[in-house]
């Protein structure tokens, strides 16, 4: 009888003390060890993970749909907003098309906005993209931190208000 007491005695401690090591890493994960965030996503946002590896988050609404094939990866994409982690691929280039018009990645961090549809935007956070109209045709390329209109004269970088602008 004292070694069944004994071995449910066992069983009860190692049950506690698994429910505290679980509720602690619970608290460090949710509470006092999380990292602060930085922004939060809009409420509608979703992500998901294109098949070549490029990570996608819609937002505003956004809609897209994926045409891969051997010479280029097209993404055709309907209102809203969207950021691209595009995964290199040298051989095949990522194009965003949407609004009138065209964002061509290799392997890079950018967002175009087509919350005004008649005025793309897209907004380089890391890497190289090239802009271009589909109606004049004209290219531009943003370095990180550079943020482009696209009206149908073609793009052109967008400039800070002259009140924001350091003296």
């Amino acid at each position: 009888a004292n070694a069944a007491k004994a071995g449910g005695r066992r069983w009860a401690f190692a049950t506690i003390l698994a429910a505290a090591i679980a509720l602690g890493g619970a608290w460090l994960l949710l509470g006092k060890g999380h990292a602060p965030q930085i922004a939060d996503l809009p409420a509608d946002s979703r992500s998901t993970t294109l098949v070549d590896g490029t990570r996608v988050m819609l937002m505003d609404g956004a809609k897209m749909s994926a045409r891969f094939g051997a010479g280029e990866r097209r993404v055709l994409l309907f209102g809203g907003r969207a950021r691209f982690e595009v995964t290199h691929d040298a051989a095949r280039p990522f194009i965003v098309e949407g609004g009138g018009s065209e964002t061509v990645a290799l392997g890079t961090i950018f967002e175009v906005n087509l919350l005004n549809p008649r005025m793309p935007r897209v907004a380089l956070v890391d890497g190289s993209v090239e802009v271009r109209g589909m109606q004049s045709r004209k290219s531009l390329r943003l370095r990180p931190g550079e943020t482009a209109e696209v009206p149908p004269a073609g793009p052109r970088i967008m400039t800070a208000p002259a009140a924001l602008v350091p003296p």
